[in-house]
């Protein structure tokens, strides 16, 4: 499947099974479909230790068990959880009818639980932990089939003043972060069952002693907004809840640093709709680092998804084209090395055109023609892609107020079908319209990109950051960031001890790799304009892209040995071109996605003893994934993901992420 000229051992991925809404849901059934929250973030998960999948569907929660190897999920869920509220009298944001509804769903780790935790739309938190849920399971299927759920105990039912949108879990430091519509993030720090030791506060020295988490919550009494700083040490006796000030726009995404870089949880990154991007120190309640994309021309660079990388899970390369995914990269390099100049930046826009299995043309063409998508057109990248869209219009069509979701869908679309699919798309008479416009940082360099065609030409910077009497800093991690069609890689991000004096950071940009061509008259509505949900799995170096319209990028990140250099490869596109020309890819908007273990390998391999085990696989040095995408309309495809042991090599020498 392989193009020509890729150069690199890719990353396996097959389809495993294809549901339509009629195949879930028939209509002669006896299982109606749940309604659904529209235009909200990832509203799916997949458990990492239990054979569990997770919806959201207006204020419940769903649970199913896929079944292998197809992973198919039945129309009938083996539980239906209904969301508690901290008041009755909440209203809601985007719909008022519904304020209760899922903005946001996380599964993710707590100490040493497993947890699912939810953001409403009136701004009510919840989280369970998951072995809760698969007890109450258990203990109905084993004892009464068909008998009513206990109600199940939450491990955190709290309100954050209106809208909550941004969800992130801190692991060792046992933190959960919220964003809301009121621009403020809230942490709930649980009180730890022993004191970590002061000096290992900020280190992280293999000798550094985390603090041993118990999930035994204590009283559900909190203390808000302390009148000075606050450390990991106040934590033994008392459950803390950290105010964060500073955003002046809505904050779609979240996200902690969870490696052994940052034990107790100093490090939270937020992302907001003006463009605004902030690496925070939780303790003292202050912004570290503005990492925010420059903006130009009153465009808005919209953050949308952000996530924090491990450089130690980066896969290792050894040349541009393994690096980048692209032989053809544009670059700026780094020409100050002084302190608070801008970093070396990378465009590897143009791997798009090598993706195997892919399309640049929205499967609209096929109904309007009666026949199949334009072939052999490459997309427009970078500076060409740029130019000809600031030609287009006098008017930047980028330019966007704050978000408000519509109240009723069917009166802001037009909706064209033929007797298999249908497609969701809002009619302009406007033809300057028949692209969309980013803001783009390609846009804003004060010097030309220069092509890089030959690994000589990669900029090396032998030279160290110039000493000064100022303190500067580096953070053990690398940023993700995503906005409403481009996403970038900071690597290198290095702040001083005022945020005004500047961050320097070495980027790696993409524009537009989810973008489709639509025909002249049509577009995609604004809402769905987004590339708002992204999850990482780093034992395969791996982090997926999506975009709200239904297309996901799957990306391999990279570090080239030669020059210690960050980058990303561009490594699939779903849903594959086939399945968009045999009409599996639905015209509604993308519901969430979802990455688990395969049953009987990794961590899910010892957690429970109904699901199958595929030893084999696992022990012969075969990473193996899942990936579900669910639709508006219940359409649901599912694709294993595999990397062999020996094609995944680490940014460290004999370290191999098995779990």
């Amino acid at each position: 499947m392989a193009k020509k000229g890729r150069g690199w051992k890719e990353l396996g991925i097959l389809q495993c099974s294809y549901q339509s809404p009629s195949d879930r849901y028939p209509k002669k059934g006896d299982v109606r479909a749940p309604g659904v929250a529209w235009y909200r973030n990832n509203l799916t998960a997949l458990s990492q230790c239990r054979n569990l999948f997770f919806a959201a569907y207006d204020d419940q929660i769903y649970v199913y068990k896929p079944r292998f190897p197809s992973q198919k999920i039945s129309s009938k869920p083996e539980m239906i959880i209904d969301l508690p509220r901290t008041s009755q009298n909440l209203s809601g944001y985007i719909n008022p009818t519904k304020p209760h509804s899922v903005n946001q769903l996380v599964v993710s780790d707590l100490g040493h639980e497993e947890i699912i935790a939810v953001t409403c739309d009136d701004g009510d938190v919840v989280a369970y932990t998951i072995r809760s849920i698969y007890d109450a399971l258990e203990r109905d299927i084993l004892d009464e089939p068909g008998a009513q759920f206990p109600r199940i105990r939450t491990i955190l039912l709290r309100n954050v003043g209106e809208s909550a949108w941004g969800l992130a879990v801190h692991q060792a430091a046992r933190l959960i972060a919220v964003s809301s519509n009121t621009h403020i993030i809230t942490v709930f720090a649980f009180a730890l069952c022993r004191e970590p030791s002061p000096d290992s506060l900020y280190e992280s020295d293999e000798g550094s002693v985390l603090p041993s988490i118990d999930i035994d919550l204590g009283p559900d009494e909190w203390v808000r907004q302390l009148p000075r700083p606050e450390s990991p040490v106040c934590r033994s006796t008392r459950n803390l809840e950290i105010i964060l000030k500073g955003h002046v726009y809505n904050i779609p995404n979240i996200a902690f640093c969870n490696t052994d870089a940052d034990p107790n949880g100093r490090y939270l990154v937020s992302t907001d709709i003006g463009g605004v991007t902030y690496v925070w120190d939780i303790w003292q309640r202050q912004v570290l680092a503005d990492i925010s994309a420059i903006q130009k021309r009153g465009i808005n660079y919209a953050g949308w998804g952000v996530v924090c990388l491990d450089p130690l899970s980066c896969r290792l390369s050894s040349t541009v084209s393994e690096t980048f995914g692209c032989h053809d990269v544009s670059y700026r390099p780094r020409t100050d090395l002084s302190f608070g100049t801008p970093g070396a930046i990378y465009n590897n826009s143009t791997s798009t055109d090598a993706v195997p299995d892919s399309s640049t043309y929205h499967p609209v063409y096929a109904v309007l023609s009666n026949g199949p998508r334009p072939a052999g057109v490459t997309p427009l990248a970078g500076a060409q892609l740029l130019a000809q869209l600031l030609e287009s219009d006098d008017e930047d069509p980028d330019e966007e107020d704050e978000y408000e979701e519509p109240e009723d869908m069917a009166s802001h679309s037009v909706v064209l079908q033929d007797s298999t699919r249908k497609f969701d798309l809002h009619v302009e008479l406007n033809l300057s319209l028949f692209l969309e416009s980013t803001a783009s940082m390609a846009d804003n360099l004060n010097t030309e990109m220069t092509p890089m065609e030959t690994d000589e030409d990669l900029p090396t910077l032998q030279a160290s950051i110039s000493r000064s009497k100022r303190r500067i800093s580096t953070l053990p991690f690398h940023v993700f960031q995503t906005a409403r069609f481009d996403f970038r890689l900071m690597s290198d991000i290095r702040y001083g001890s005022v945020v005004e004096e500047g961050t320097t950071c070495d980027t790696v940009l993409c524009q537009k790799a989810l973008y489709q061509k639509i025909p002249p008259g049509f577009r995609h509505p604004g809402y769905v304009e987004r590339l708002n949900m992204v999850l990482q799995i780093p034992e395969l170096g791996l982090v997926a892209v999506a975009h709200q319209g239904g297309r996901v990028a799957l990306l391999t990140m990279t570090k080239r040995a030669k020059n210690d250099q960050f980058g990303f490869r561009l490594e699939w596109l779903l849903p594959f071109r086939a399945q968009e020309d045999a009409g599996e890819r639905p015209d509604v908007a993308l519901m969430g996605m979802a990455i688990g273990p395969v049953q009987g390998c990794g961590r899910m391999s010892s957690s429970s003893t109904d699901e199958p085990r595929d030893q084999k696989s696992f022990f012969n040095g075969t990473q193996r994934y899942r990936l579900l995408l669910t639709y508006y309309d219940h359409t649901i495809l599912s694709y294993e993901i595999r990397r062999s042991v020996a094609d995944s090599r680490s940014g460290v020498e004999d370290r191999i992420l098995v779990f």
